[in-house]
C-alpha cells in the first residue's frame, strides 16, 4: 500500500492511536529514516503531511503498523495467517522455557541436598542417643542386677542394649520422606535410583 492511497480507514485498525513519525521511531527505537523505509515499504499511514522534512504532521495508526510489521514477519517467516509466533517470539519462547527449567533442576537439587542434610541430622542425633545409652549401661546394670546368676544377668543385659538400639531402628520419619520423593520424582518422570 502507498502512502499516497492511505486514507484515513485504509488499512487502519479500530481503536489505534495515532503518533507523528518521529514518536513512532522514538517508541520502536528505529531511526526516523527506518520509518521512512517502512512508509516506503507500504507500512499504512492515516495522514501525510505537506512539508514531512521535521517527521511532524504525520498521522500514523499504531495498531495498523503493529499489524503490517507482524504480517510482514510472518511472510518473511513463511509462517500462514494462522500463525502467530515469528522467530523471534519462538526464540523467546524458549530461552523462557530454558531458563524455567533450569530454575526447577536447581530447585530439585536444593530440595535434594536439603533432604540429605536432614538425614544426616537424624541419623547423628540417632548415633548420639545409642553411644550415651550404651556408655551408661554399666552403671544401670550394676545397681540393678548385683548377685543375679548368668542367665538373669543375660536377659537384662539383652534387653538394656535391646533398649539402647531402638534409637537405630528404621525410622518413620526417614521412611516417610523416601517415600514423598520417590512419588514426587516418579510425578515428574525423574529416577530416583541414586538419590538419598
Amino acid at each position: 500500500m502507498a502512502v499516497d492511497d492511505c486514507e484515513a480507514d485504509d488499512g487502519a485498525v479500530p481503536g489505534g492511536r495515532y503518533v507523528s513519525l518521529s514518536q513512532l521511531a522514538m517508541m520502536t527505537g528505529r531511526s526516523r529514516n527506518t520509518i521512512r523505509a517502512w512508509i516506503a515499504d507500504g507500512m499504512p499511514v492515516h495522514q501525510r503531511p505537506d512539508n514531512a522534512a521535521d517527521g511532524g504532521g504525520w498521522q500514523i495508526d499504531i495498531a495498523a503498523v503493529i499489524a503490517w510489521r507482524e504480517e510482514r514477519a510472518r511472510a518473511a517467516a513463511g509462517m500462514d495467517d494462522d500463525s502467530l509466533m515469528d522467530k523471534e517470539e519462538a526464540q523467546r519462547r524458549k530461552l523462557s522455557a530454558e531458563a524455567r527449567m533450569a530454575e526447577y533442576q536447581l530447585a530439585r537439587v536444593r530440595q535434594e541436598t536439603l533432604m540429605l542434610a536432614d538425614v544426616v541430622q537424624i541419623v547423628s542425633e540417632e548415633y548420639s542417643e545409642v553411644r550415651a545409652r550404651l556408655r551408661s549401661l554399666p552403671a544401670r546394670v550394676s545397681q540393678t542386677l548385683a548377685g543375679a546368676d548368668g542367665e538373669t544377668l543375660f536377659r537384662e543385659m539383652r534387653k538394656e542394649i535391646d533398649v539402647a538400639l531402638e534409637a537405630l531402628g528404621y525410622d518413620a520419619a526417614i521412611q516417610r520422606q523416601a517415600d514423598d520423593q520417590h512419588r514426587n520424582n516418579q510425578a515428574d518422570g525423574g529416577d530416583d535410583e541414586n538419590r538419598a
